[in-house]
């Protein structure tokens, strides 16, 4: 065998050794990318994450209570008009515990429920419209601009003189005030549905309205979505407003009343439940958002 055929030989036996090397050491890579054994479960992801959110749930509320009192120590909140922390989360669980909060509750998420549905109701289909029809959105776009910036309160008057105390006018309002992240949400996500996704929904003959279910709703839903987490905290406010001005239920209403008769301390704690039913009404928003658009983050994660 002459010298260059040796060295032709080695040449070849070393790209085999090469090429095994880097497929065992791909096979390897992925195997421990698909191991279902991996000891990092779904499940335990999902415990470690609410165990991190109850955590910082309770050290904000520490760090709350220990700046309230502080405040009332250095003079800054008169302590013979605010209780002590300690003596609102008393009174809250009390009132909690005799049902005396219970229906103002009640009252308070049953007028949210109906304002954000209404919300949704109306501001998905108007912003998809505004957001994929270029003549809605000439024909719209101005009178949208206009009424956005209108403060729902200052409409409460008219609402009252409309539609009078109750249910009905709260819903109005609430609606009115919250759909607005909705539809510029969602006529952002409808406006940028990758045009690819159209074309291919035409090509395998897709009805309109097949289309819009199957194809242009789940690829706006991300921007959906976030518009329906900041409209569901402007319905948690608006709630409460509507029942402090001129509802005469709810909870916006007992602070209102318990605070005029001089009981601060179930004022107040009329005011920790509806902080607390706000954060709660984010934490469902948000895990909802997570569980439908989780297509969307493992998306931006490859990307």
């Amino acid at each position: 065998m002459t010298q260059r055929a040796v060295a032709t030989d080695r040449v070849a036996k070393s790209a085999d050794a090469t090429s095994a090397a880097s497929g065992a050491a791909y096979g390897e890579h992925v195997r421990r990318d698909t191991d279902l054994s991996d000891p990092i479960s779904p499940s335990r992801v999902r415990v470690r994450a609410v165990v991190m959110s109850v955590g910082r749930l309770v050290i904000t509320v520490l760090v709350i209570g220990v700046l309230w009192n502080g405040l009332r120590i250095l003079g800054v909140l008169p302590t013979d008009q605010v209780p002590a922390a300690g003596t609102v989360v008393r009174t809250t669980v009390s009132l909690l515990g005799d049902g005396t909060l219970v229906d103002p509750l009640g009252e308070t998420v049953r007028a949210f429920l109906a304002g954000l549905a209404a919300s949704v109701v109306i501001g998905v289909p108007l912003g998809f419209l505004v957001g994929r029809l270029q003549l809605a959105d000439d024909a719209l776009g101005l009178t949208l601009d206009l009424l956005r910036p209108i403060p729902a309160v200052a409409l409460v008057p008219v609402a009252v003189v409309v539609l009078g105390l109750g249910l009905t006018m709260q819903v109005a309002l609430i609606a009115f005030a919250s759909i607005w992240p909705i539809v510029y949400n969602t006529r952002y996500g409808a406006r940028n549905i990758d045009p690819l996704l159209v074309d291919a929904s035409r090509l395998v003959g897709l009805s309109r309205t097949a289309m819009a279910w199957r194809v242009l709703l789940p690829a706006a839903l991300p921007s959906i979505m976030t518009g329906v987490r900041l409209a569901a905290a402007v319905a948690v406010v608006l709630t409460i407003v509507t029942e402090l001005v001129a509802s005469g239920t709810g909870l916006g209403y007992f602070v209102s009343t318990t605070q005029q008769a001089g009981d601060n301390d179930s004022a107040f704690a009329g005011v920790l439940l509806a902080a607390l039913l706000g954060t709660v009404v984010n934490a469902l928003v948000r895990l909802m958002e997570q569980r439908l658009t989780s297509w969307h983050t493992h998306r931006q994660a490859l990307t």
